[in-house]
Formats: C-alpha cells, structure tokens, sequence
C-alpha cells in the first residue's frame, strides 16, 4: 500500500507516469475487455484481449500510462480479480490540494476510508515497442452496488502526473506557487498547456451505464481555484475521439449535444447550501433570461471517491449555437470585469458600447429615444438581470459577472432571440440569498449610481415606463418566483436531491462541516427568503420616494373561461408561484405605479368588460391604490377556430373518431377538428413549442416531389407529414429548420362528467435519431400543455422502436377530471426528439384516435378470465438479434421489475419498473449494443407479502 511519504515523492519527483517511448506506429484498436465498464454485486475475474499486433498487455490500477517503464504498471499474465475495495487505503484523496493560506478554506484530508473503486487502464505493446491505444475501465463492487448511490455516478481517470505532480498537475499548489500569494499555483494557470487529457464514464443512479469517452479536463472558475475543492470543465475535442458529449444529461434539454460541461463546486458556496448559483437558476428558469441547467452528480477519481458536483452548462459559442443555431462568425458575446469596456468572448462589443453612447447623448425620457434603445436591447432581460442581482443581494455584482450576448444583425423583431438585441445572461449568484448578508441587506446602490455600472440603468430611469416597469418587475417575482411558499418548494428539490449523499460528501472534504450544519444552511435559505420581500417592498418605497404599498385583488368570472395577465405575470396554474387555483389573487403593488392588467378569455368565450373599474377595454392600465377588487368577466362563445386551434367536435353530439388520411388532401387542410403544427428550429424537444399549422413553401419541396406542390402530404423527401388512408398519418423530419411537430385536437366536453382517449402510434422507420410521441392536454388554446398520465403517473407516449411496423394501442387513458365539462379542450399528440444527433430522424405514425365520454367496458368470459397466476413465458424470438419479446401474466395488480442480466449478473437493461393492471403484457427488449452471447431477465413482484421472482434464459446472436 502506498503511504504519505510515497505521496510526496511523487509529487516532487514526477514518478506517477513516465511517457511511453519506442517507435511510434498508428493506433490500433482498443484492447478488449471481457466486462463491460459499471456495478457488480460480487467479485469476478477480468480477462484481457489484445490485438494480434500488440500482443503484450500492460495494466495499471492507478490512472496513469501503462507500459513497461511505469513502476505502477504490471504485465497482464491472467485473469484480474476485481473485488471490493473496502479495506484499500486512502491515497489519492489524501493529496493536499492548497496551502490553507489566509482566507482560504484549508484543504482538510478525509475523516474516514472513502469508497473506492477499481480502475483499470491497457496498453497493448509490440516487441519494438510499438503500442494499442490505452483503453480504461471502471468497476464497482459492492453487495448493494445498484442502490448504493442515489444520484448519477461519473468516474474520471486520468495520469496522476497531470493532475497531481508539482510541475505539472493541475489540482495542486505546485511550482506556480507564490508564498503568501493566494492566487497563485498550478491551479490557476489556464489554456490548452493546462488541459489533461481524461477518460470519463457516466452511470445512472441505478448503475445503468451512459456513456464513456475521452475529454480535456480544465480547472474553472477564478478565485475558487484555491479553494480545497475545485470546479472544472470537461472539454469534448475530435483529438481526443468524440467531438461532443452526446447524451441526455439534464432531462428538461430539447438538444442533448454538449462541447463543454462544467462540474461545479458551488463557487464561495461550496461550505454551505452547494447550490445557491444554481437556485438562483432555477427560480428564473421560466422568466425569460438565459439560465444554465443543472445536475447533481457523484463523482469519483482514478478509483477514489471525490464528492457531490453539479453538472452545469457552459455559456459559450457552442451553447448559443446549440441553443438557438447561431453561427459563431454571427455571435457577439461579451462579459464585464471590474472595467466599463467589456472583454470580448466572441466577435465585438461595438455595437454595446455604441449603444452607451447613444443613452448618454440622448433624453430617454423622450418615448423616442427610448424606443430606439428597445431596439438595441431586450428591455425585459436587462430588467430581469438588475433584479436578480438586487433582490439575491449579490455582492459579487454588477461590476464582474455580467455577461451580454446578441446575434451580430439589424433589428428583426420578428427573429425572436435572433432579433440583434443584446440579452443577458444569469451568471454566478453564489454570493447571492444570503451568503454573506442579511435580508435586510440593500444592494439597491451596487448598480443604482454614476459609475460606470450604473450608466445604462441610470438613463433608462429617466423614462416613466423602464421606471415603472422596473419597480413592478420586483413586486411581480414576489408573487411568483420569489414568493416564499415558491422559494422553499425549489429549495426542497435541491435538498432531497442530494440529501441522502451529503454524510458521505462531508466525511470526504469536511465541507461543509457537518450534515446537521449543512441542514441548517438550506434552512437559513428558507429564512432569509421568507424575510426578503418585505424588505425589498420597503427599500423599493424609500430609495423612488413611493407613497407606500397598494393591495387589491384580481379575479375572473368563471374558471376556465379566461385568465387575467398582470403585468409580467400570467395568473394562470403554469406560471412558477401562482399555484393550481389562482383566483382570487391577492396582489400587492405601490401606490401611485400603475399596474398594466390584460383580460384574455379561453377559446369558446369572449371577454365582456371589467367589474370594480369602469373600462369594457381588455387591456387597461391603472394605479392599483384606486383598486379595491377588479374581476374580468367572461361569456361563451362558440369559437370558430383559426390556424393554430381547430374547431371544437362536441362529445355531446357522439364520439370523435380519426382514423384515415389521403395523400391527395391538399394543402393547408386537415382532419375534422384536428390541426397539424410545426416549428420554427430542428429537432424540437419536448419543451419546444409549436409556432406555425403545416405547411411548405414551393422551396421546402425537394425536386424529387416537385409533382406534388401543393399536395404536403404525398411527399417522400423533406420533413413531411405523410398521409397513410387506413393507417392514418406519421411524422419524419429532416433538419429543415421547420420540423415537425403535433397534432391538436380540440373538443368540447361541457355535457361530458369523463373523458376517455384510445389511438394507436407506431413505428414506421427506427433510423438513428429517437422521437416519441406523447399525449398532453390543456384548457382553452393558450397555456402551457400538460402531459397526461396513466394510472402509475408516467406519461402517456410512445417512444421508437427499433422494428419497423412495430405499434402500440393505448386503450381507455381517462382524462383528468378537468378535462370535463368546459367548452374548448385541446388534446395534443407531440412529436418531438429524444436522443441522437446524427443519421436520419425516426418516422411515427398516429392512428385510430377514439375519444368517448365512456370506457369500453370488458368483462371476463370463459377462455378470457384474468391469469390464475404469475408467468413469465419464454421470449420470443429466441435467439433474436437485436429486439425480443417478452411476456408475462399477472393475477393482480403488482408492483413488479422486470430486468435483464449477463451471465458475471451485471444487469444491462431494466424493462419495467412500476405499477403493472392484472393481465397479460408483453414488453420488447432491444439488445443494441451488447454482444452476443447469453442473457437471463427476470421478473419479480416489490412489496408483496409473499414476493414472486421468476427467471428466463434468452441467446443474443449477432
């Protein structure tokens, strides 16, 4: 076992690695392994395959290089045993990763063993020496290794002489290292010169593997460099195999295509919540503003376990081009840093500064001038970003962390975030909600001055609307994002997310000290969240001389009839804060700042004037201090439809069947009550809303169907609906920058007391890139959609399968009780992308929609009577390659878990997990990826009192 005085030795002595020599011949491919990479319940033995050039396997356990002249390297002579950790010491995790200088957290080693896992690294060598390429692998062992952890796993492996030795590792003091200088040390040098190569594999919580490639590993941030624990980002380049880390990594992401990852610390944070920055995030994930997404991970290095880190997104050109597919050469990025000239990230800040100029030089409270700067800059981002910065009481702004991007054009409005305005980016709040200050702080005067970070603001005050607007936007957030009960339900998420991890995080660095300590911090959070609007409210009165709050409430005549829009805020249940019921709302306001209040009735009523103010205008503006209760009232009217939402069918009348589609419809028509919808981007996820009903322009046509213009759905080439007559219609798209898309159907359920939906979806072509198709629902014809559930709460969707022709019938799925008894309802199945970002997209189709105010009601006969008892039958085919079937028989209603296993027990795929009707059902199982040979599945009941496990056999044959 290695000790502290080996570990100085190599610090000093650069002995971790040695470089390989010989003459340098092409990489051959990888050496094989007889596992594959993730989570064992028992110990096995590893073997090792070299290719027929490179005979001669040399291993190492410790990260670094193998080959002959590395001391830590042994020459492959037989099978490895792979076991257990428990026991190993201590030795990466006891490397001293700053000098505990002044005002800098003291690096502190582990109070305990940390668990470990095996990692294996291969170089396979010739007799001149020349070598495979280094293949890794990592293993855990441990009798409840698949509920060990209950977050995400990723493990790096890297040579320990770059990360660790004292010329050149870049986790430690090393020889950049000043005395008494607390910024200096290897850790702060930055650039290529600086990056190391590392292998990273991603494991699900369950022990699912994800993925695994080489990345470029960099330390991130400024000053917390120094700090014991250290940020750093992953740098996906083609030199080191995989140019992009492709994998679904934050669930809520449409594109999951990532150059650069960030692992974060929490920054000053670390000791304390760990994820204050990322609250801030999250709070303003809806508000418009660019925020980074987020992902708690455990994370462990070169076999040691190394603790919590969020998962973050990078601000860079890589994100607005996959974000909003700009071209970097049209991208103009800049960030602020204790200077007014901006640092400029990407292209130049000559626009931003002219637009400086321009607020200096000219009266803003001149309605023109202002106007022209709305179109220099997102007004709303701006004022979003001011007020983040103020109410969180982050000190570490506005003269660093400020970060401005546009696309390098003229004013489009109609372009959207493409439109050539400068937007504002949330970044770095880890000073923010009470780091260092009370909720009574005031950070009012941090950018409300004459210095140059005030300047924009400061002139934009001159003008009575940015004024008014501003003051509102805080009382708006208190409504919502930061209303308390809001506040500490986000905060619950972040603190049972990573809860059950903490004992083990602070055993390994101390920080923070303790669980109790760290529990008291997110409970301080809550505290000073609680406390902050009344604060805020009363410096907003004192600092713009205001004549004091003014409450009132807004309601509306009949639910589902229409909403009211209060100034930023939608008063409606998917708006974050305003809850399920709205109305009546209890708004608080200041005197004497007028409120702006928008009436928007649901489709099938109209809008018929204002109780408590005098006005039958939908759109009014008023001080609230002359408001006691304002309802806007709401009348039916049958809604005739328009080009995004189809006519109502009334269930009253009998059942809504679609079940075919010609392809000589032409185009611009659809099936009664249905519209189909497309977007404006590629490949829209399933948060990416629909902005246009299906149609091409006589360009979009490709001239293989240039027969057909006109006729959109008798097409063969293009993103396309097309029309299947009996088989009803699919969806494929193609990367138009129009994709595909939905199909609305509009009901009207008033005589309805359920709602009960059937439709097939299926399979037409798999193709690499994976959509699905899921049911969502919503009120009316504006609004957020909701998914619709089954009876165990998932989603109601299909998602590809690898077998063309392969379809699903969803029988009988009950709408919420909402979803009866109004005049317009919106069903809606969206095709949307899951995974994959290359090859052809994958084809769907949607057919045989029934929709009835009953269920279809069967009842057993002989011949047909629920399962005596529980049966797992043999797959089938069998052997297959790559998709099988399976089928089992449940008496009763079970919880169950169906899995599927290698012959070592690693599992490899889980196919069900949840609540399962009694019945006969049959799953697929699609062995992509995996090599041939035998596999066991294996059903069994959870929490039954007399538990079933039933196993089978099945042969892969490739």
């Amino acid at each position: 076992m290695r000790d502290m005085k080996k570990i100085w030795k190599c610090m000093l002595l650069l002995c971790l690695s040695t470089m390989l020599t010989g003459p340098f011949y092409a990489y051959s491919q990888s050496p094989g392994f007889s596992h594959q990479a993730g989570f064992y319940t028992e110990a096995f033995d590893l073997n090792i395959a070299c290719p027929d050039e490179f005979p001669q396997a040399w291993i190492t356990r410790d990260g670094s290089w193998p080959g002959p002249e590395n001391p830590e390297s042994e020459l492959f002579s037989g099978p490895i045993l792979i076991d257990s950790r428990a026991g190993d010491e201590n030795f990466f995790s006891l490397f001293p990763l700053n000098n505990g200088d002044p005002g800098i957290p003291a690096w502190l080693p582990p109070s305990e063993e940390v668990v470990k896992s095996n990692v294996i690294s291969v170089t396979c060598f010739n007799a001149e020496g020349g070598h495979s390429e280094t293949a890794r692998r990592t293993f855990f062992v441990d009798e409840n290794a698949y509920s060990r952890f209950s977050l995400a796993v990723v493990s790096f492996i890297g040579d320990p002489e770059g990360l660790f030795s004292f010329d050149t590792g870049i986790k430690v003091p090393g020889v950049h290292y000043v005395p008494g200088n607390n910024r200096s040390g290897n850790y702060f040098q930055r650039g290529e010169e600086w990056e190391r190569m590392t292998h990273m594999e991603f494991f699900e919580k369950d022990g699912t593997y994800g993925f695994a490639q080489n990345a470029g590993m960099r330390i991130h941030g400024n000053f917390s460099r120094a700090y014991p624990r250290k940020s750093f980002r992953m740098y996906s380049r083609s030199e080191y195999g995989e140019s992009r880390f492709e994998y679904k990594i934050f669930e809520e992401q449409p594109v999951q295509r990532f150059n650069r990852l960030i692992f974060r610390i929490s920054g000053q944070d670390f000791r304390r919540s760990m994820f204050r920055d990322a609250l801030a995030h999250r709070l303003y994930k809806n508000v418009g503003i660019e925020t980074q997404d987020y992902r708690p991970v455990i994370t462990f290095l070169n076999g040691e376990y190394w603790g919590i880190f969020s998962i973050r997104e990078r601000y860079d050109h890589h994100y607005f081009n996959r974000m909003y597919e700009v071209d970097r050469d049209s991208l103009d990025y800049i960030d602020f840093y204790f200077s007014r000239t901006p640092d400029v990230s990407n292209g130049t800040r000559t626009h931003y500064m002219d637009m400086l100029d321009f607020a200096a030089e000219h009266d803003l409270a001149d309605d023109e001038h202002y106007s022209h700067m709305e179109t220099l800059m997102d007004v709303d981002d701006f004022i979003n970003m001011v007020v983040m910065g103020v109410y969180a009481s982050n000190t570490d702004w506005p003269r660093t962390n400020v970060r401005v991007w546009r696309t390098r054009n003229e004013y489009r409005p109609e372009a959207g975030r493409k439109d050539g305005r400068w937007r504002w980016l949330l970044n770095d709040i880890d000073y923010g909600f009470g780091l260092y200050q009370n909720p009574a702080h005031n950070n009012f005067g941090a950018i409300l001055n004459d210095n140059w970070e005030g300047e924009l603001i400061m002139a934009l005050m001159d003008n009575d609307g940015f004024r008014y607007n501003f003051i509102n936007r805080f009382a708006d957030h208190i409504h919502t994002v930061f209303s308390p009960a809001h506040t500490d339900s986000v905060i619950n998420w972040f603190v049972d997310g990573i809860s059950a991890e903490m004992p083990e995080h602070v055993s390994r660095w101390q920080y923070p000290s303790s669980f109790n300590s760290w529990i008291n911090t997110t409970n301080g959070l809550k505290n000073w969240l609680a406390a902050r609007p009344d604060n805020i409210r009363q410096q907003l009165i004192e600092r713009f001389e205001l004549d004091g709050l003014a409450t009132f409430t807004a309601d509306v005549s009949e639910p589902n009839a229409g909403i009211i829009k209060l100034n930023s805020i939608r008063l409606a249940p998917e708006t974050d804060g305003i809850g399920a019921n709205p109305y009546p709302f209890e708004a608080t306001y200041f005197a004497g700042v007028p409120v702006r209040l928008e009436a928007i009735p649901n489709a099938g009523y109209r809008f018929d004037g204002w109780e408590g103010h005098e006005s039958s205008e939908p759109v009014i503006t008023v001080d609230p201090a002359q408001l006691e209760t304002i309802s806007a009232v709401f009348v039916f009217e049958p809604f005739e439809g328009d080009e995004m939402n189809p006519v109502a069918h009334d269930l009253s009348t009998g059942d809504y069947l679609f079940d075919f589609w010609s392809p000589e419809q032409p185009e611009l028509t659809f099936p009664a009550n249905i519209v189909f919808q497309q977007t404006r981007m590629t490949d829209p996820g399933l948060n990416d809303e629909m902005t246009d009903p299906y149609f091409l322009t006589e360009e979009d046509y490709h001239e293989d169907d240039a027969g057909s213009i006109g006729f959109p759905y008798a097409l063969t080439r293009r993103t396309r609906i097309n029309a299947l007559g009996d088989n009803g219609i699919s969806f494929i798209n193609t990367g138009r920058s129009r994709d595909l898309g939905a199909a609305v159907l509009a009901l009207d359920t008033r005589e309805a007391e359920e709602v009960f939906v059937n439709f097939t979806a299926g399979t037409v072509l798999p193709n690499a890139r994976e959509y699905a198709i899921r049911l969502q629902w919503r009120i009316g014809n504006q609004g957020a959609f909701t998914d619709v559930t089954d009876s165990s709460g998932n989603p109601v969707e299909y998602v590809r399968n690898t077998t063309s022709g392969h379809e699903t019938h969803f029988s009988d799925i009950r709408l919420p009780d909402e979803a009866a008894g109004v005049p317009y309802l919106q069903l809606r199945w969206k095709y949307y992308h899951v995974s994959g970002n290359s090859g052809p997209r994958a084809e769907l189709r949607l057919d045989n929609i029934l929709v009835r105010t009953e269920a279809f009601v069967s009842v057993p006969e002989t011949g047909n009577q629920l399962p005596r008892q529980f049966t797992l039958h043999q797959n089938y085919p069998n052997p297959f390659n790559p998709t099988t079937n399976i089928s089992f028989e449940l008496p009763v209603q079970s919880d169950i878990v169906l899995e599927v296993f290698n012959v070592t027990g690693q599992r490899v795929a889980t196919l069900a997990n949840g609540t399962w009707q009694a019945g006969s059902h049959t799953v697929a199982f699609n062995a992509q990826g995996l090599a041939s040979g035998l596999y066991l599945y294996r059903l069994r009941t959870v929490g039954a009192a007399n538990p079933v496990q039933l196993t089978g056999k099945m042969m892969l044959l490739r």
